[in-house]
């Protein structure tokens, strides 16, 4: 195998790299054709998982997708454009039938020297470096599920508990029955104390 610059690296095994879990698994990396991106899909690839790419370069996914010795999902993409990367992230699970990881690797900056660099390069890096990722992560993540209208696969709460993403007060006696809903949700309402 060869890092980004061209030289040679040991090769790996799964006992010396520790990441032998992830044969199998199903991962998308944003900014996989260059530095630490591109290790990381390299890496992952060589230890048998399903990889899916995007940059914003097609000839730089084409060589990527040509230099590895299993097949790569790749797209064409900037990673700030909501819409795009949205779409990406949707049609990888399709392809892949679901996600077991996102790895947010693409970044960098705009402007220059501390002093000549203005606001709009300020939100431009913010964009690409977190932006970006929180958008990923959120497109990765399957909806909430709605704790009054879901099929139950582990036991149910206690009417004291509340369910995650739901807001709660403190109700008689210290109890905390659930009083709003998750995004999205039908209304929860509180069963009567007694």
């Amino acid at each position: 195998m060869r890092n980004v610059s061209g030289v040679r690296t040991a090769a790996r095994t799964a006992d010396r790299t520790g990441w032998s879990g992830v044969r199998g698994k199903r991962v998308l990396v944003t900014g996989g054709t260059r530095g630490l991106g591109e290790q990381i899909v390299r890496l992952l690839a060589a230890e048998g998982a399903r990889v899916a790419t995007c940059a914003r370069g097609a000839g730089d996914l084409d060589v990527l997708a040509r230099s590895l010795d299993t097949p790569v999902y790749t797209r064409a993409l900037d990673v700030t454009e909501p819409e795009h990367l949205e779409s990406f992230v949707a049609a990888v699970a399709k392809r892949f039938g679901g996600l077991d990881g996102v790895v947010a690797c693409a970044g960098g900056s705009r402007g220059g020297r501390f002093e000549a660099t203005d606001s709009e390069d300020w939100a431009a890096t913010w964009e690409v470096n977190v932006g970006h990722a929180a958008r990923l992560i959120r497109a990765a993540v399957p909806p909430p599920i709605c704790p009054s209208t879901a099929r139950r696969t582990r036991p149910r709460r206690t009417a004291t508990e509340p369910a995650d993403g739901i807001e709660s007060s403190t109700g008689p006696r210290g109890r905390t029955p659930v009083t709003g809903t998750a995004p999205g949700c039908p209304a929860v309402t509180p069963r009567a104390s007694k």
